[in-house]
């Protein structure tokens, strides 16, 4: 047994490389040509790491998850899946992508990542929320504009323990995550285990080389679900995905002030696994992904 987690993510588009202003690091200027070219749906902040994952492959780096939905990443344990669905954002329209499942290996701490020889690929990857300095930890993002960095940064690496979010407020002020730091309860301010490895093979991972458009939602339309395209693989993902919520909804819901909540389906992993692996095979437009290999993604 096990769980499913369905999370959508923003797929990042033009707007995000507009404010994404500053002096960037090598890596993250090709993620930014990336997502300017339409490569692929990448994330904004590239969290789940797709686009890392092509990039660092031949150097070992898998699909790894650190910034985004905290509290699904605190729960996920080694075996879960996870399936991916982007969400784009056009003038008066949002369209839903199917991008894969990952099956998760293991799950480490940010800050090992800079202390453990053997994790070092991932130093280089965008969706971290600190870096070495010294003796300390440093709040630290990829993308050069400040603005767009997460102020929570602490909260969504903590570990919890009895604490709300607004506890880590002053702390998080000072930027840097220093050895003994104690919450406002006196407790011991500890990073969680909560950064994501994922079997980066199939077919315990499976991520399409295009991903398949599954739904699409008009602005116009107001508190509403998203429409789901019907064909042949729609409906397989569909019968993968969201009709297997205990309580089955869309993507979307018609809550405005959160959109797109994570759904959690308990099941046995391994056999929704080999179903899903044996019905994206069959798809002729779910061929999976090589790395090394992206096609542009122009929509469809």
């Amino acid at each position: 047994m096990g769980y499913l987690y369905i999370a959508p993510y923003h797929v990042a588009g033009v707007e995000y490389v507009r404010k994404a202003t500053g002096h960037a690091e090598p890596d993250f200027v090709a993620y930014l040509d990336a997502v300017t070219s339409q490569e692929w749906l990448y994330d904004t902040g590239d969290d789940p790491a797709f686009f890392c994952f092509r990039r660092f492959a031949s150097e070992g780096g898998s699909l790894s998850w650190g910034i985004c939905r905290p509290p699904v990443r605190n729960r996920l344990q080694p075996g879960d899946v996870v399936a991916f669905f982007g969400f784009r954002e056009q003038d008066e329209s949002v369209e839903y992508y199917f991008s894969g499942y990952a099956t998760v290996s293991r799950k480490i701490r940010q800050i090992d990542i800079w202390r453990d020889p053997g994790l070092a690929v991932y130093r280089r990857y965008l969706n971290l929320l600190v870096r070495r300095d010294g003796d300390v930890f440093r709040w630290h993002e990829s993308n050069p504009n400040r603005q767009q960095w997460h102020e929570d940064w602490l909260w969504r690496i903590a570990k919890r323990c009895g604490t709300r979010k607004a506890d880590y407020d002053d702390m998080q002020k000072a930027e840097v995550l220093p050895a003994g730091l104690t919450d406002p309860n006196g407790r011991q301010v500890e990073v969680a285990e909560n950064y994501g490895l994922f079997h980066p093979q199939e077919p315990l991972t499976y991520i399409l080389a295009e991903p398949c458009l599954v739904g699409l939602y008009e602005k116009a339309w107001g508190a509403r679900e998203e429409e789901w395209v019907r064909s042949d693989p729609t409906d397989g993902i569909r019968a993968l995905t969201i009709e297997r919520s205990p309580h089955p909804r869309c993507l979307r819901t018609t809550n405005v002030q959160r959109s797109h909540p994570h759904i959690t389906v308990p099941l046995d992993v391994a056999d929704w696994r080999q179903e899903a692996y044996r019905t994206l095979l069959r798809c002729a437009e779910c061929r999976p992904l090589s790395v090394g290999y992206l096609p542009r993604h122009g929509g469809r």
